[in-house]
């Protein structure tokens, strides 16, 4: 559910889901901000089909990232202005979309430094990146501790993890042993202080895979070397 704007200049912020519950959170357009990892998982990307079902989705999206894209200052002053009214100090960034570019993960850690009694949690493929930032920035502690940066993996995928980021990951049946599992409601696991939001560096969260390319994408899990 996205809050209503006056106008084409001013963010969307989504108040939450059933996946996510009550967590205000902002994301932005899929493909284009994942632009170059697509073909990894585009055939089960359930943010694709889930965008395309709703007019209010897209149009959302696509104005976060017209702004991002244009106007990162503003983007980034919006987003704070919406943190610093919050009663609930927990936030998520792109439910959908990736971390589009350098610019967008500095906004990210810029708030996450604003607001240190806020917990931020973002997941991304863009691991070269995060990598790049941190090796650019001081190592791990470019990333604040309240930001839970998770690093996604697909099978068929390739990851460099020098900081040994959290990572999450997609099961096609029997949960992998040493895994914590994804309860599927992320202000569930924040308020009980589980889950993604306590994984620490080298530990893997798993999501159970149900799409429609079930068949398909069980095959690419057994050719890897995941489990």
């Amino acid at each position: 559910m996205y809050s209503k704007r006056k106008n084409s200049y001013e963010i969307c912020i989504s108040k939450g889901n059933s996946k996510i519950g009550w967590i205000k959170n902002i994301s932005v357009a899929p493909i284009i901000a994942c632009s170059g990892i697509c073909k990894f998982c585009m055939d089960h990307c359930y943010d694709i089909k889930s965008v395309l079902q709703y007019d209010d989705v897209v149009n959302a999206r696509a104005r976060n990232f017209v702004m991002l894209a244009k106007n990162p200052m503003e983007f980034y002053i919006q987003a704070r202005q919406v943190l610093s009214s919050q009663r609930k100090k927990l936030f998520r960034w792109n439910v959908g979309g990736e971390i589009y570019n350098l610019t967008y993960l500095q906004i990210m850690v810029k708030l996450a430094s604003d607001f240190p009694e806020t917990r931020f949690l973002v997941f991304t493929k863009k691991h070269f990146l995060v990598n790049s930032y941190c090796e650019r920035n001081g190592g791990r502690a470019a990333i604040p501790e309240n930001l839970k940066m998770i690093f996604s993996f697909w099978p068929g995928m390739e990851m460099n993890n020098p900081y040994h980021f959290p990572v999450s990951c997609p099961y096609p049946e029997n949960l992998p042993e040493g895994w914590v599992e994804c309860s599927g409601n992320c202000e569930y696991c924040a308020s009980n202080n589980i889950g993604c939001w306590t994984l620490k560096a080298g530990e893997t969260v798993g999501f159970h895979y149900h799409g429609t390319e079930e068949k398909a994408f069980s095959e690419i899990w057994k050719e890897s070397d995941i489990a």
